[in-house]
């Protein structure tokens, strides 16, 4: 997941500076296309290894395709110490946690924002028109 995050960053800057320098559409789509087949060769190889840690076969990874038959690899635990596979995967550090937790924080930051900015910009040309019409301002609307 944490290297998901870090493969949709690197997306959306690239893409980000290949608007700004006017790319034609033919060749930002070429880019995108490749760096999507890319990240899904990535996905599809640590999943193997996410398979892996629970001493279970790659060909387990094909699941990730069958909705909700997927979080399996959420929910089984590793197996304790060494499995056929290799040594036990160490556990994560603090830090990753904190970025997760600020990744998730800016998300929910965002999505309220796109919520409660067209909200308000609604209700100040409301309060406007009533304003040159000498009306009294609208009240807030509860949806």
């Amino acid at each position: 997941m944490g290297y998901g995050m870090l493969i949709y960053l690197a997306f959306a800057a690239i893409g980000g500076v290949a608007l700004a320098l006017g790319l034609p559409r033919g060749i930002f789509m070429g880019m995108v296309g490749i760096g999507y087949v890319l990240a899904m060769v990535l996905s599809i190889m640590l999943t193997i290894q996410r398979a892996h840690d629970f001493d279970k076969t790659g060909w387990l990874a094909l699941l990730v395709f069958i909705p909700l038959l997927n979080l399996i690899f959420w929910f089984v635990p590793g197996t304790e110490g060494e499995n056929r596979f290799g040594k036990q995967t160490p556990p994560n550090r603090g830090g990753l946690v904190w970025v997760v937790v600020a990744i998730f924080a800016i998300a929910m930051i965002g999505i309220l924002a796109a919520i409660a900015i067209p909200a308000y910009q609604s209700y100040v040309h409301r309060a406007q028109a009533a304003a040159q019409n000498n009306l009294p301002a609208p009240a807030a609307q509860s949806r």
